[in-house]
């Protein structure tokens, strides 16, 4: 029930934002870290609701989102792009110094089809002063071959339904079966995996969530 949750959220966290419904197309966070240093951007999959499920990374950030996402994105004015680089710091700076913050911090934003069919971007959804899931997709490519696609995915207990596993140890066993980590040597011998799956957390133990890293092409950007 949508007012069980608003008296839900008032009483946990003391406000609410109230605004239009937003068509979103195309969701991605914005990762800094201290003293608002931009790191990067990663895309993030959410559901009908706005609740995170995945976020991913590739060559192109935007790629398989459509052309006009794309030049959107990366128009010739680099718009969006400025935004992060240079408006937004310095409109947060004074907001964080004031409140003593000076850690990882990431910005959650979105383009979505506006009333007249066109784009438009939203800059801020919401602000996270904290290590968030886009900051750890970043530090997981670290680990990664450059250019090669990264999904960094929440599993929950339905996915254990949809794959037909009796637990997350059983779910992870049969996704890293299918697909196997490729360890390669590239780049002045530098070590990445290019391929395959590999769960994150324990799953002999996990009971509710299993974190799990797929690298490498895949028509779908979701595991599951």
């Amino acid at each position: 029930d949508d007012l069980d949750w608003v008296r839900r959220v008032l009483g946990e966290q003391g406000g609410l934002v109230v605004e239009p419904y937003f068509a979103s197309v195309f969701d991605f966070s914005v990762q800094y870290d201290r003293d608002l240093k931009l790191l990067g951007y990663v895309r993030l999959h959410n559901d009908r609701r706005g609740r995170f499920q995945a976020c991913s990374l590739q060559k192109t950030l935007t790629a398989g989102a459509g052309e006009a996402v794309t030049r959107f994105f990366y128009g010739k004015s680099r718009q969006v792009q400025q935004m992060y680089e240079r408006e937004l710091p310095a409109l947060l700076r004074p907001h964080l110094e004031k409140a003593g913050y000076a850690g990882p911090l990431g910005v959650d934003a979105m383009i979505a089809r506006a009333e007249d069919g066109g784009l438009v971007h939203h800059p801020v959804i919401e602000i996270n002063p904290r290590y968030t899931m886009g900051r750890l997709a970043l530090e997981l490519a670290r680990n990664v071959v450059k250019g090669e696609r990264l999904v960094f995915q929440i599993l929950t207990r339905r996915h254990l339904k949809a794959r037909g596993a009796a637990s997350f140890a059983e779910l992870a066993e049969s996704l890293e079966m299918a697909s196997p980590l490729e360890l390669v040597t590239y780049q002045n011998g530098r070590k990445g995996l290019r391929s395959g799956v590999l769960a994150l957390n324990d799953a002999s133990q996990a009971q509710a969530f299993l974190a799990v890293l797929r690298v490498g092409q895949s028509a779908d950007p979701l595991l599951l």
